[in-house]
């Protein structure tokens, strides 16, 4: 239990101490990086898990020549697991893409948003720990979605239908 107060508390701990630009990039770095093994080491955990570990099986298996005649439709997150299977990290190898993608994602939309570190802390329950951890294509759209709306921010239409169709292509729903 203690460790879900650490991954809650952890992103508040640069407010608490209220620091500024060198301590404050340490600890933006130091969240990301926990985050992003805290979610992609993950083992038995999740709503995915056992469909995950199902398709990683299925893609040991197959010829790179098999793989791309019989294609998915949600291309990106099939060929992540397919190469990471392949070349011998398996489904902590995808995982830990996802989550890195997931977790830069994030980052990238708050930075966007006043008060990173309440806002990050704010995301942790729902986004971290029962998003990113629960459903892995899922999380993964989600933020390239996320990324989709910043670029819509901005005005550019070209990048958010990019992201968009990278979004659905590790999630039919994205779109």
């Amino acid at each position: 239990m203690y460790i879900y107060y650490l991954i809650f508390f952890l992103p508040l701990l640069p407010m608490v101490l209220k620091s500024k630009s060198p301590i404050s990039s340490f600890f933006i770095f130091l969240n990301l990086f926990f985050f992003i093994f805290f979610i992609g080491l993950r083992s038995e955990v999740g709503g995915d898990w056992w469909n995950d570990v199902y398709v990683a099986k299925l893609y040991s298996d197959i010829k790179i020549q098999d793989f791309f005649s019989n294609l998915p439709t949600e291309l990106l997150y099939a060929t992540f697991i397919y190469f990471s299977v392949n070349i011998g990290a398996g489904i902590f190898g995808s995982n830990l893409i996802f989550a890195t993608i997931f977790i830069y994602c994030l980052h990238k939309y708050l930075k966007s948003l006043p008060y990173y570190f309440f806002t990050f802390s704010i995301s942790v329950p729902i986004l971290v720990i029962i998003l990113a951890m629960g459903y892995t294509q899922q999380s993964v759209a989600f933020g390239f979605c996320l990324l989709a709306i910043l670029a819509l921010r901005e005005n550019k239409t070209i990048l958010f239908l990019i992201y968009v169709l990278i979004a659905s292509s590790f999630h039919d729903t994205a779109i």
